[in-house]
């Protein structure tokens, strides 16, 4: 079953989007939808306390407005069951005005057993109800509010159709605190309502300007987050694939490395026989020659064969020291372990000067620091082989010589003005082992390498680099021998 339609409809869902999105825009998206919720529960919760508060506050004042107004005239009621008509008459004149009518419309006076003394509806007047829940805790001392239930019985009876506002409050006996009525207030919900939605308002408000300044402070935080994140996020990759070239090249060079001493090491052995082929060729053949002389010289029986031998033998002791001389040079090396790198240039042009007789253009060299043996004996190499070819096969037709050191990488280049198909061509044949074909591997075995480039008047230039900036450098050498 091929699973790629459904990854794909999977990639395509929001969340699947949202979770590929970056750090701050997931946290905008989360937080603010649980913001929205928290900021939703704690205005509703918030709004609930103030309205509270608002009807509360209304209710306290009305009900101590209303207990200074009909308290004093429902005294009667200590000793009384009933209000007196002259008590009726005041509280109806108490409530005739139009403020009054317009704010409390209705007014009644409940005794503890839940009988109305006093109402504005006279078919109320001396009837008993159901106590209401105000009622009772307003006998407790305590100022009740509620909106008015219409299946109350005194409602019914009215007929009421709209939600009064009911407060009750405690009528007492100034002298002794008595409770001997209770006084309920029904007032006009509109302009409580005006009010209410203004504290909602107030409320929503101030509880949305607390969520947005949150949201905002840890979004700003999440989103530096996040940006310092994707930064390093982004170092992080380079770096990684910054490590994985480097590591490839590390790899590659070793394995570079590794042939090239694997190479000089097939070099040196065949280096070797070679050398063994020369004194077999050349001094043992001489010496056994010598030793077939000495034979012939025992057998001469006069004075002038005798000395015939003996100068044959001479010239034969003197070819055979010559060619051990030409091999033992070609194995020495001049003293180069005091020489800087203008030292060694100086050395190698002398010694081709006086073989050849060819004069050889050295340009400026820079400042370059103290170099290992092996780096002045690869160096001296490098020059006595370029030499050497160009003279063989070049004819050392304009000779320059150009060393610099820049960033731990030193270069050192020889060029012609001969032709350049013969200058180089050592280097692609692997059977002279002592040409630049070997001297390659040599170089390579140090970590560097060797570059042939062509010149516009026909000429060649061959270059090698080395880099010193590791185990070559003259310091870390010496660093190493304290050990």
């Amino acid at each position: 079953m091929r699973l790629e339609p459904y990854a794909t409809a999977i990639a395509r869902l929001p969340i699947s989007r949202l979770l590929g999105s970056t750090l701050s825009t997931q946290f905008l998206v989360a937080g603010g939808l649980f913001m929205l919720l928290a900021m939703g529960i704690v205005g509703w919760l918030f709004g609930e306390i103030v309205s509270r508060d608002v009807i509360r506050n209304r209710a306290v004042s009305s009900a101590l407005f209303m207990q200074s107004l009909t308290g004093p005239l429902v005294l009667d009621l200590a000793t009384s069951p009933v209000l007196s008509k002259e008590a009726i008459r005041q509280l109806d004149g108490l409530l005739s005005d139009e403020a009054s009518s317009q704010r409390f419309p209705h007014l009644e006076i409940w005794t503890p057993d839940g009988t109305i003394v006093y109402s504005r509806s006279d078919a109320l007047i001396g009837k008993r109800f159901k106590p209401p829940e105000g009622l009772s805790r307003a006998l407790n001392g305590e100022i009740a509010a509620q909106f008015a239930d219409l299946s109350a019985g005194e409602h019914v009876t009215r007929q009421f159709d709209t939600p009064y506002l009911e407060v009750y409050s405690p009528l007492r006996v100034p002298s002794s605190g008595q409770i001997i009525a209770v006084v309920e207030i029904h007032e006009q919900t509109a302009p409580l309502q005006e009010e209410v939605n203004g504290a909602w308002l107030r409320s929503w408000a101030l509880v949305a300007l607390a969520t947005s300044i949150v949201m905002a402070g840890l979004f700003g935080i999440v989103h530096r987050g996040s940006r310092l994140i994707a930064n390093q996020s982004a170092i992080l990759k380079s770096r990684a694939e910054e490590a994985e070239l480097a590591s490839r090249e590390v790899l590659r060079l070793k394995d570079r490395a590794q042939r090239a001493s694997a190479r000089v090491a097939e070099l040196n052995e065949q280096f070797i026989r070679n050398i063994g082929a020369d004194l077999h060729d050349g001094p043992s053949q001489h010496l056994s020659f010598i030793a077939l002389q000495i034979e012939k010289l025992r057998r001469a029986d006069s004075t002038g064969a005798r000395e015939r031998v003996i100068r044959t033998i001479a010239q034969a002791i003197d070819d055979a020291l010559r060619e051990l001389r030409a091999i033992a040079k070609q194995l020495l090396l001049p003293e180069l372990e005091n020489l800087e790198l203008a030292g060694i240039v100086e050395r190698v042009t002398k010694l081709h000067r006086a073989r050849t007789g060819k004069a050889t253009v050295v340009e400026a060299i820079g400042d370059v620091p103290p170099l290992t043996n092996a780096v002045k004996i690869c160096v001296f190499r490098f020059l006595q082989e370029c030499l050497n070819n160009a003279q063989r096969y070049a004819g050392s037709q304009g000779l320059t010589i150009r060393c610099s050191y820049t960033e731990a990488k030193l270069k050192v280049a020889v060029s012609n003005s001969g032709p350049s198909s013969t200058f180089s061509a050592p280097l692609r044949d692997p059977s002279d082992t002592l040409g630049l074909f070997g001297l390659r591997e040599r170089i390579e075995s140090l970590g560097g390498f060797l570059q042939i480039c062509p010149l516009r008047d026909g000429g060649m230039r061959i270059e090698m680099q080395l880099d010193l900036a590791g185990g070559l450098n003259f310091e870390h050498e010496n660093v190493s021998h304290r050990r």
